[in-house]
């Protein structure tokens, strides 16, 4: 499958909005349709397979609507009057629509109250914060370099881009290896928000046959596809034309 540059752009979520041409005008409601809460999503995006791993873990309950980026569906005015930045996840629950995954990590630990998993107390807290922070600043952009240019760009794929991206992988597994080498989670000894975060995107990276980190990196990554729903949303290869 080809996906045009802007719709990979906009699974991830440090990246900005594409360009507004004219596609259909879609179908998808701007409101949901029952009281569940909502999950715009698109299984390809890193960022939306953050959301969707949280809920399987945790069994918590919410409509998945897929947005089909592909085919530009992001950009129509139904789903920009859900989303105006015509990006995924957008999750929408009661009066609040939040656009942001780790926003929406964040609220919905503390409304389902996983404090295990996000603490209240301000010092662990700031250190999963720190994490998440670290994964959309540098994970992310060094993982989207590499995906989208050998998978999805086509034509287009930028080579100094895809071995500046592997570079960049490697540098950011050593430091996951230094981290991990003394505890079995970023944080500690057991899994926060921030593992879950980096792991959706460690998910993308057998697309492209790439790697981040060693031995400490792989026995986390392990560890993480044992909790539950985990296994099951591992993104497949794009199809090709």
């Amino acid at each position: 499958m080809r996906m045009d540059v802007d719709a990979h752009r906009e699974s991830n979520c440090c990246h900005n909005a594409g360009s507004s041409r004219s596609v259909d005008s879609g179908t998808l409601p701007t409101q949901p349709e029952s009281p569940m809460a909502t999950l715009y999503y698109h299984p390809l995006s890193s960022c939306s397979r953050r959301v969707v791993a949280l809920l399987g873990i945790h069994g918590i309950p919410a409509e998945r609507k897929q947005v089909r980026l592909e085919d530009g569906e992001q950009r129509t005015p139904a789903y920009r009057a859900i989303n105006p930045n015509q990006q995924v996840p957008t999750w929408i629950d009661d009066d609040i629509r939040l656009h942001e995954s780790h926003a929406i990590l964040r609220y919905l630990a503390n409304r389902h109250q996983l404090y295990d998993w996000y603490p209240q107390a301000i010092i662990p807290q700031a250190r999963v914060d720190q994490w998440l922070e670290w994964i959309n600043c540098r994970f992310i952009r060094a993982e989207s370099m590499v995906v989208f240019n050998s998978c999805f760009a086509g034509d287009d794929a930028n080579q100094t881009e895809i071995e500046h991206g592997r570079r960049l992988l490697e540098e950011l597994g050593d430091l996951l290896d230094a981290t991990l080498q003394h505890t079995d989670y970023l944080t500690g000894n057991q899994p926060s928000l921030a593992d879950v975060s980096l792991a959706a995107s460690f998910m993308q990276l057998p697309l492209a046959n790439a790697r981040s980190g060693g031995a400490p990196v792989e026995d986390w990554y392990q560890r993480m596809l044992l909790l539950p729903g985990m296994r099951d949303i591992i993104p497949s290869a794009p199809a090709t034309p």
